[in-house]
């Protein structure tokens, strides 16, 4: 623990100069409102990249608080966001445990990947049912079909249209598998990329070797044909197809 009064040690080493200074900026002007600050996604994983992954926290506010916070974190936007540190998530401890039947999906997210900065720790122990994910899956699952068929129409066989549809979609794709994993295996650790492919894999029985690809492709390690990236997204539909129709029928 600093003697600043937050903890940056479980956070990647590349992104934790860049936190502890964002929260120290936070804190000067509004200790006395904020309850707590905690980063999530993959800053507190190894999936982190340099210049690449952005910073993501999540700030809950306490009961002084008024919407004088949000001025002053909007003047800090410009300066952090160069830095790629998201605006934050602005909740209060109210919010939180009145949104985990709407939200659980992404508040499994946090669970799992979130590290306390400063404050109590709202999301380590967060009792998110399994009915409720299983009913988000598959609004989500079936959203995205619609979604990819639209956008495919409005690529109109162009490629870069194509691999940024896919490239849009892959950020809300493992979130949704993770939630399946849970959803069907009862249990999931908490586990970045490669794992949660593998146990994607194991417990689904399903190949998700296409969302190894659409991940080789936003980190440049492949440059696909037109015909490609076609084949690429049938395989991807299908998988979210798939996967759409066996969360339709379970039974919770």
């Amino acid at each position: 623990m600093e003697d600043t009064g937050f903890d940056i040690s479980g956070l990647a080493p590349q992104a934790a100069p860049v936190v502890q200074k964002f929260v120290r900026d936070v804190l000067s002007e509004n200790r006395e409102a904020i309850a707590s600050v905690a980063v999530i996604g993959s800053a507190v994983t190894p999936d982190f990249i340099p210049h690449c992954s952005d910073i993501n926290t999540v700030i809950v506010l306490g009961p002084s608080a008024d919407m004088g916070i949000l001025d002053s974190l909007a003047s800090m936007g410009t300066r952090y966001g160069r830095k790629r540190v998201n605006a934050p998530l602005i909740m209060t401890k109210e919010y939180i445990e009145g949104s985990l039947d709407v939200f659980p999906i992404e508040f499994l997210d946090m669970k799992l990947f979130h590290h306390s900065v400063y404050g109590t720790d709202y999301f380590c122990d967060l009792d998110i049912q399994q009915g409720a994910l299983r009913l988000q899956c598959e609004r989500d699952l079936k959203s995205k079909l619609i979604n990819l068929r639209q956008g495919y129409i409005y690529a109109g066989g162009k490629k870069k249209r194509l691999s940024d549809l896919l490239l849009s979609a892959w950020p809300g794709i493992l979130p949704l598998v993770r939630a399946m994993i849970l959803v069907v295996n009862g249990e999931i650790k908490a586990i970045g990329r490669e794992e949660t492919l593998k146990q994607a894999h194991d417990v689904l029985d399903m190949d998700m070797g296409c969302l190894y690809e659409i991940w080789e492709i936003k980190q440049g390690k492949r440059d696909k044909s037109l015909n490609d990236v076609k084949a690429l997204f049938k395989r991807v539909y299908d998988l979210i197809d798939e996967l759409s129709v066996r969360v339709d029928k379970i039974s919770i």
